[in-house]
């Protein structure tokens, strides 16, 4: 998906030493508004139509300029609707691919416009024109197109009505049409046999460009207002495109099956795009986490340590691989990051100590956006963890060391300053294992 543009304006207060209001007196959405109104670029444009607000006017179009050059600028064209065909939405295509398409309305594709996490810093970022060419890449999905840019400002855009907007196919974000519709076909990886509608061979048109032109762009705004997400440069900086593995490899995992109902088994590919495994709706966390594997592994070892002097000691060795992503982990939003935490139990299952260790990027987003550490994992890199943990009197008899591993879409703060903290999945479980501390090793 591609949630590029960052605000944390109203977050940034809601943690500071201050509380809820600013220094001096306004509440945190106050100052929200006044740093928007001085630094933000971009205008309201046609994305106000969907949250209700008045259109913009529209500047003339002899004064625009064709300086929109960069993919995630512009929607994908317009496209007609197949012969064979009555509509572009997933739902008709649902009517005879109904394994992919109960695949695809579990995903993150199917929620990007509808997204809690995404509406919520949508209307915190003023419904940027720009997010619709993330959420809703279609031009089909919006109601207005701008066309360029006046001066190439970015809050002068140049917009007109689409003829083609289909609503209910907007609240469908990344749906089958994004990909599989072109020139009048639907595009596959292979001939349409009895298909009810015109098929194109995919050529280039569901490779790894396509992926990348949501999940590889980059861009500063304003001194608040920024796109960062890196996982194309990610994969080709460590080595992974020489090795001919990208996305569709890990992402959509092979299976044969027919590609419509009725139709003889082929190979194809699952549409889940399994990613952080990170539900975006309370329904989805039970059959996310069935069948979710994450791209890392988790090593523990624990054991009393040796010598008269260690006796009240147990030393812990953690680790975490990251084993079959062809990018860093965590990747795309950098809110996201990973927590280990290890803890050290006694016989009755109480907690006699506790680490935990984050892996990711950390950034401020108030009053300049800028990037204060990242220690993500790259490919195949294996990062280790050592401990030595000294306990009072003899109870180191039938201890146990327990390890979780979670993935994390925001921290709690962003959270609550988002309004969706309790009635979204924040995070989610992927690796919990247990193991008794061992004697001391013999010399």
């Amino acid at each position: 998906m591609r949630s590029w543009w960052r605000t944390r304006i109203e977050a940034q207060w809601m943690n500071s030493p201050t509380g809820r209001s600013g220094p001096t007196g306004r509440s945190s959405s106050d100052v929200a508004a006044r740093v928007l109104r001085r630094f933000a670029p971009l205008s309201l444009v046609a994305a106000l139509a969907l949250s209700g607000g008045a259109h913009p006017q529209l500047s003339p179009p002899q004064s625009a300029h064709a300086s929109m050059t960069r993919p995630w600028e512009h929607a994908i064209p317009s496209q007609d609707v197949p012969k064979g065909l009555s509509t572009l939405r997933a739902s008709e295509c649902g009517e005879c691919h109904a394994a992919i398409y109960r695949e695809w309305k579990a995903t993150a594709h199917a929620l990007a416009m509808q997204d809690r996490q995404f509406q919520a810093e949508w209307k915190k970022d003023n419904h940027l024109w720009l997010c619709l060419n993330c959420h809703t890449p279609l031009a089909n999905q919006q109601e207005r197109l701008v066309d360029g840019l006046v001066d190439g400002d970015f809050r002068k855009p140049v917009a007109h009505p689409n003829d083609h907007f289909d609503p209910m196919l907007r609240d469908e974000g990344i749906t089958c049409a994004v990909c599989h519709v072109r020139d009048g076909a639907v595009v596959g990886p292979g001939p349409g046999g009895e298909a009810p509608h015109p098929v194109s061979r995919a050529g280039d048109a569901l490779s790894q460009k396509l992926c990348e032109s949501c999940h590889n762009v980059q861009g500063q705004l304003s001194e608040t207002l920024i796109c960062t997400f890196t996982t194309g440069d990610e994969w080709r900086a460590n080595g992974m495109a020489a090795k001919n593995t990208g996305c569709i490899d890990c992402h959509m995992p092979p299976v044969l099956r027919p590609a419509a109902d009725g139709a003889s088994l082929r190979p194809g590919h699952k549409h889940t795009w399994p990613g952080a495994g990170i539900a975006k709706r309370s329904d989805l966390v039970e059959p996310l986490s069935e069948s979710y594997r994450p791209g890392y592994d988790v090593e523990i070892e624990a054991r009393r340590a040796s010598g008269n002097r260690g006796q009240n000691e147990v030393v812990i060795d953690a680790a975490i691989a990251n084993a079959r992503a062809g990018h860093e982990l965590p990747t795309g939003d950098p809110e996201r990051y990973i927590t280990i935490e290890i803890v050290l139990r006694d016989r009755s299952g109480q907690s006699v100590w506790r680490r935990e260790e984050r892996i990711g990027e950390v950034w401020e987003w108030f009053p300049v956006a800028r990037q204060v550490s990242d220690n993500s994992l790259k490919p195949g890199e294996r990062r280790e963890f050592h401990y030595a943990v000294s306990l009072p009197g003899n109870g180191l008899d039938s201890l146990t060391v327990e390890v979780v591993a979670r993935n994390h879409r925001m921290t709690v703060q962003n959270a609550q300053a988002m309004a969706v903290f309790g009635i979204y999945p924040l995070h989610v479980a992927t690796v919990r294992r247990s193991i008794r501390v061992s004697e001391p090793r013999r010399r």
